[in-house]
């Protein structure tokens, strides 16, 4: 719900003690911004969430979804320009970083990498190019090197949050959990109100059954972005870990209404079925 919610929603939101309630309040604030409520489907909800996933697939970057820059929080609410104009000018890093980035989104990671490895070559200290250069080389394995670039970026711009998260990343795929905590609780320090920390820092103690502390944190991740649909999918699993169907349920089923065209939907779907007959 990024951009609608009113500042008295979020407050009531945030105050409310439980999933159920929380839940409900999700159902009641779609309903109320529904034209036309006597139709199958809210004629509001739909097109805001596809302009979410437009936003994302336009601008986001191979570090940063694209709903979250100035830009997407333009296009959702306001919707496509009435007229586009394209300058790029081809020796700049935008345009190597910009065709990077379509072919990242594209699972195209191998060229991507040549395209962010030119504007690397070019301004060595652009935080943009170097991590998604090195999100590239994660995405096909060579993990190393992207540690490599990522180190290099702190060198020069400490503070850069993003670069934490791609770290994080790396080290949790290396499977060096303590590295990663480290990583993503500097992240923290940096910006103590970012969902998407919150949420890895619960994936890793969610992996490793230390799943109060998962859900502490899935809560603390949910409660600062309500719309981060990730994050009730996650505190559904966990709460089957922890034996309690009711939640996990209600979290289930506030991913599938948070995200309905996600490509785990299906397979969120399956496992609610399969909880509720049992």
């Amino acid at each position: 719900m990024p951009y609608i919610i009113t500042e008295a929603e979020k407050a009531v939101f945030l105050s409310l003690p439980n999933e159920v309630k929380r839940g409900k309040f999700i159902k009641r604030f779609w309903e109320k911004r529904d034209p036309q409520p006597l139709t199958s489907v809210n004629e509001f909800k739909i097109p805001y969430h596809k302009r979410i996933s437009l936003a994302n697939r336009l601008f986001g970057t191979a570090g940063t979804a694209g709903w979250r820059l100035n830009k997407g929080k333009i296009y959702i609410l306001l919707g496509p320009p009435q007229e586009i104009q394209r300058d790029f000018n081809p020796t700049s890093t935008d345009f190597s970083v910009f065709h990077g980035t379509r072919l990242f989104q594209e699972g195209k990671y191998e060229e991507a990498i040549e395209y962010f490895k030119k504007a690397v070559g070019k301004f060595h200290n652009s935080v943009e190019a170097n991590c998604n250069l090195a999100l590239s080389h994660l995405r096909v394995g060579h993990i190393d090197e992207a540690i490599v670039y990522l180190e290099n970026i702190i060198e020069s711009e400490p503070n850069v949050v993003q670069v934490y998260l791609a770290l994080g990343e790396c080290y949790f795929t290396k499977e060096e959990d303590d590295k990663a905590l480290a990583t993503f609780s500097k992240a923290l320090e940096l910006q103590p109100n970012n969902t998407e920390v919150y949420y890895n820092i619960g994936i890793i103690y969610y992996k490793n059954d230390e799943t109060e502390k998962a859900v502490h944190n899935f809560l603390t991740s949910r409660d600062l972005d309500s719309d981060f649909a990730g994050t009730y999918c996650q505190l559904g699993l966990a709460y089957i870990k922890k034996g309690e169907m009711d939640k996990a349920i209600e979290n289930l089923e506030s991913f599938l209404s948070v995200d309905p065209d996600s490509p785990q939907a299906g397979q969120v779907k399956a496992l609610l079925e399969a909880i509720k007959k049992k």
